[in-house]
């Protein structure tokens, strides 16, 4: 298993946060016919909650990668055995990922996962350690 570099991990993240923002907006004005009115901000938390569950924890699971590291040739596995991660350790490191994304924290925890990815030899960040998975190159 060849660990994925770190800039190709960074812009699968983007790819998919762009694309769950995306699919969010989508909904909610589906939903709501409108994008800004005074039910927005509580239909956009809870879009998002369900989105990301099905975007992130579902295909990591069963499939090993979310939509933008499939298009970047990568994919996230059991650290041990090279294996699909499964529900449980999907859930649990998207649970760990997400507390990175919240604003009221200003993004302080997305430092402290990235920092043992660049210290660690098989780039695993915090969230990986954490689930026992790793992020592979399947290129």
């Amino acid at each position: 298993m060849t660990p994925a570099q770190l800039p190709w991990r960074l812009l699968a993240r983007v790819v998919d946060v762009v694309i769950v923002a995306w699919l969010t907006i989508v909904v909610v004005i589906e939903i709501e016919g409108a994008l800004f009115d005074d039910r927005t901000f509580t239909q956009l938390a809870v879009t998002s909650v369900v989105l990301a569950f099905a975007y992130e924890i579902l295909p990591v699971a069963y499939r090993g990668a979310t939509p933008g590291k499939a298009m970047l040739g990568l994919r996230i596995v059991r650290a041990d055995s090279g294996f699909h991660a499964g529900l449980a350790r999907s859930l649990l490191r998207y649970l760990i990922l997400a507390t990175a994304f919240t604003p009221r924290l200003f993004f302080l925890p997305l430092l402290v996962l990235a920092i043992p990815a660049v210290l660690h030899r098989d780039n695993r960040a915090l969230h990986d350690l954490a689930a026992g998975t790793m992020v592979v190159s399947s290129r």
